[in-house]
């Protein structure tokens, strides 16, 4: 029996958190779903974001073959732009034999907030997928030989010394977020499964092109694949989209309002070693295409107080930040503008920019980087009371 339900962990811990114990707790949540019926595990690869703090999947992968029976372990997803595809495939059949034939080969182009730290921006992220990716089928699923030069990887008469496990091929799919029409028409053209993120990367990420949405993304995959001769199913079609359970409708919709603005947004803007505020003009406040611009920063306090300039919180545990770090009338912004900084929402430190103290956290010309140490220090100096914390669990 097939619950068709898995769990997409990335996996995601917030940051300040012991990795040890993080990873043992995601390889014990997955042998628990194991024995609840579900059917996948994906297991995600990022490199600079705190709460994504795996950026080797495959070892967990591995791990988890050895302490499941029936549950689907895969990768979701390696990023062929920063990876050799020989490596990649080499790696998924060696995955295929540990897990008996229970491992899927997610790919996709890679996270923009990885890119920069290798020296690629999104088309290159993109064009290095529509390379790699019929090699990687071939190498994993094919007979040939592969000879092949690009600028960036080479590969004569290759082919892999392990098989597969089993005759079946391996499935492979490939993710898409809705930035960009280019995933969607590789699932098409090579008639490979898809995995759509139902979380707007668009409402997270300035500068993203709109979204795409789940029915004109597998619109543009069955396009594809009219014009390539390919058949793709329905059913293959996976869709990732947050889920929170609680005992009763009301608790969960309790602990969602205390909870869900700081994991949408701080994954994406809380890393270890992040630059504070990292797109604000020097000597502005955070900020966001259609803000106006903001007074200079202000001192930093020391505790969070209702009357300190910073980011701050009303009463209501619903209600949306805003900034009030600039003189005059308060402007309002929702939390999905960016509402101020997140570390200083998160991490109850303030903004700091050049001021008679001297450089602070998001002082572009100092360019020092917040540590985790830091982030530790912040952490462990929040009361549970204090307006803004992070409830403690």
């Amino acid at each position: 029996m097939h619950s068709r339900i898995g769990i997409f962990l990335s996996p995601v811990h917030e940051t300040g958190q012991d990795p040890h114990l993080a990873i043992h707790r995601s390889l014990d949540l997955v042998e628990h779903a194991d024995r609840l019926n579900f059917d996948e595990a994906w297991f995600g690869e990022h490199h600079t974001l705190g709460w994504g703090l795996v950026g080797a999947p495959e070892t967990l992968i591995a791990a988890a073959s050895q302490r499941t029976r029936q549950i689907k372990l895969a990768h979701g997803v390696v990023p062929l732009s920063g990876h050799h595809p020989f490596h990649v495939a080499s790696r998924a059949v060696h995955l295929h034999q540990l897990a008996r034939g229970r491992y899927i080969l997610g790919v996709g182009p890679g996270v923009p907030f990885d890119a920069p730290m290798f020296g690629l921006d999104g088309k290159v992220q993109r064009k290095r997928l529509d390379e790699a990716l019929p090699t990687v089928l071939e190498l994993v699923n094919g007979d040939q030989r592969v000879t092949q030069k690009t600028d960036w990887y080479e590969l004569n008469d290759a082919k892999l010394q392990v098989p597969r496990f089993g005759p079946g091929p391996i499935e492979v799919a490939v993710a898409t977020s809705g930035t960009s029409v280019t995933s969607p028409r590789l699932v098409g053209q090579y008639g490979l499964s898809m995995t759509s993120f139902a979380l707007p990367f668009a409402l997270m990420t300035p500068g993203t092109p709109d979204h795409i949405g789940l029915a004109q993304q597998w619109k543009h995959a069955e396009e594809a694949a009219d014009e390539f001769g390919r058949t793709i199913h329905r059913e293959d079609w996976r869709i990732a989209l947050p889920v929170h359970v609680a005992e009763t409708s009301k608790q969960a919709f309790d602990e969602v309002r205390e909870g869900y603005d700081r994991w949408l947004f701080e994954y994406f803007s809380k890393p270890p070693g992040a630059t504070c505020c990292p797109r604000r003009p020097r000597g502005r406040s955070c900020w966001r295409p259609g803000w106006r611009p903001a007074a200079p920063w202000s001192a930093p306090s020391t505790r969070w107080s209702p009357g300190s300039a910073g980011c701050r919180r009303p009463p209501a545990a619903s209600a949306p930040w805003w900034c009030t770090s600039r003189t005059g009338p308060r402007t309002r912004t929702p939390t999905a503008a960016w509402s101020c900084c997140p570390l200083c929402r998160a991490a109850d430190q303030r903004c700091r920019g050049p001021s008679a103290g001297g450089r602070g956290l998001g002082d572009r010309q100092s360019r020092r980087q917040v540590t985790p140490a830091e982030l530790l220090r912040s952490a462990a100096a929040w009361a549970p009371g204090d307006p803004g914390s992070p409830r403690r669990r």
